[in-house]
C-alpha cells in the first residue's frame, strides 16, 4: 500500500471515530435529559407567593402546576391562570431549578360598591368584580343595564375611573351615589336631592367639561336661592336644567 494510501485510510478512520464520539456524546446528552425530565426532583414541589399571602391557597390551585414537570412550565400560561383568580392582581412569574415557581401578585383594592337588581359587588379600579358582599362603607353605583354579573368578571373600567374622578372633583356636593343606566349612562345623585346625567364620555376631557358645567350649576342654584333639582350634560351643543321651585326653569340652555 502507497503511503498516500496508508495516510487516506488513516483519516477516514479518524474521521469514523469522530463521527461515533459525536453520536455517543448525542446520545448521553439526550439521555440525561430524559433522565432529567422523569427525575422527581425537577417536579415542581412547592408554588411560592409572594405580596399576596391572603390568597395563597387560591393562586396555589390557580397555578395547577405541583407535581408537574419544570422543565414544561410556561410562565405566561401561569401568569394568566393567576389573573382569572378574581381578588388578585399578579405582577409576574420566576421558574427557580430544581422544583420552585414563584408568583408575584397583589391584592386588589376595591374602590367601589357595584349594585344589581340581585347582589352588591365589590370593584376594584380597573374594572374587576373582586368579590360579594352584604354591605360597604364604599360609594355604590347602581346598574340597571341588565347585565349579567358575576364575580371574576371584569366591568367597563372607565365608568369606575369616571365615577371615582367625579367624587374627587366634588367633595363638597355630598354625592349620594351613582346609577348606571342603558339610556343616560352614568348618572350622579346628591344627598341634596339633585341628579345629573354625565353619560359615558369616552375622553377625560369631556368628562371634566361636564362636572365643570354640573359646579357652576350647583352654585348658580345657591346664587338665585333655588338649589338644583336636575341637570341633563350629554346634549352636544346645549342641557336641560331644573331648579327647585323654578317651574320655567326647565329647558335647554346653549
Amino acid at each position: 500500500m502507497s503511503a498516500r494510501a496508508t495516510i487516506e485510510t488513516r483519516r477516514s478512520q479518524v474521521a469514523s471515530l469522530q463521527v461515533w464520539a459525536s453520536y455517543g456524546l448525542f446520545v448521553a446528552v439526550a439521555a440525561l435529559l430524559v433522565a432529567s425530565f422523569a427525575a422527581p426532583s425537577f417536579r415542581v414541589s412547592h408554588v411560592s407567593v409572594r405580596g399576596a399571602p391572603q390568597a395563597q391557597s387560591e393562586i396555589q390551585a390557580a397555578t395547577g402546576v405541583v407535581g408537574a414537570n419544570i422543565f414544561t412550565m410556561n410562565a405566561a400560561k401561569i401568569l394568566d391562570a393567576v389573573w382569572r383568580v378574581p381578588n388578585v392582581l399578579p405582577c409576574g412569574v420566576t421558574l427557580s431549578f430544581p422544583s420552585t415557581v414563584t408568583v408575584c401578585a397583589h391584592m386588589r383594592v376595591p374602590v367601589i360598591g357595584w349594585q344589581t337588581q340581585n347582589r352588591l359587588y365589590l370593584v376594584d379600579k380597573y374594572g374587576r368584580i373582586t368579590g360579594a358582599a352584604a354591605t360597604t362603607s364604599l360609594p355604590i353605583l347602581r346598574d340597571t343595564t341588565h347585565v349579567i354579573r358575576h364575580v371574576g368578571a371584569d366591568v367597563d373600567p372607565w365608568v369606575v375611573e369616571s365615577a371615582m374622578w367625579v367624587l374627587s372633583q366634588m367633595r363638597r356636593a355630598d354625592i349620594a351615589g351613582f346609577t348606571l343606566g342603558e339610556k343616560h349612562g352614568l348618572i350622579v345623585r346628591s344627598a341634596h336631592h339633585w341628579k345629573a346625567y354625565l353619560g359615558l364620555p369616552q375622553d377625560s376631557t369631556t368628562l371634566a367639561r361636564r362636572v365643570a358645567t354640573l359646579k357652576a350649576l350647583i352654585g348658580h342654584g345657591f346664587h338665585i336661592g333655588h338649589p338644583l333639582a336636575f341637570a341633563d350634560l350629554t346634549g352636544s351643543s346645549s342641557i336641560i336644567v331644573r331648579f327647585h321651585g323654578l317651574s320655567t326653569s326647565n329647558g335647554g340652555i346653549s
